[in-house]
């Protein structure tokens, strides 16, 4: 079983080989990553935590690692807001029936450090929850 971190050097593929292994499975989250690497079905060249290993050797997210092929934030921001949606549930709605949009199903996870501001900005819709989860307009929202 493959279940601790492996370490950089002869051992495991330089990054470039090692994303294309990832790519080439055609995972779409990272949890599918880690259920290979628990049932020890990666090749002991790949590294389990390849986030770790290749830190400043050409990691940049997850993303990238596995090529979801998401949009970058900009685009698909302006994307979202031009589908004319009101808030997260309709958000999540248009995306069961949407599945092979390059846009992420959870964009405040995969988007997070993109300037992410919420789905109120997301969606164009300017509406943010405060503390209790209650969504406030843009004027109680100054006082």
């Amino acid at each position: 079983m493959v279940s601790d971190i492996r370490p950089m050097g002869s051992n495991c593929l330089p990054f470039e080989a090692s994303r294309d292994y990832a790519r080439s499975l055609n995972l779409t989250i990272v949890r599918k990553w880690y259920a290979l690497s628990k049932a020890g079905n990666l090749p002991a060249i790949i590294p389990t935590n390849p986030d770790k290993i290749y830190r400043n050797r050409g990691w940049t997210n997850w993303e990238d690692f596995l090529g979801k092929g998401f949009l970058p934030f900009e685009e698909a921001r302006a994307f979202a807001r031009g589908l004319g949606l009101k808030n997260d549930k309709e958000w999540r709605e248009w995306r069961k029936l949407n599945r092979s949009s390059n846009i992420p199903t959870h964009p405040d996870r995969d988007y997070r450090g993109h300037e992410w501001k919420g789905c109120g900005d997301f969606l164009g819709t300017g509406n943010v929850k405060n503390n209790r989860g209650r969504h406030l307009s843009d004027s109680r929202r100054t006082k």
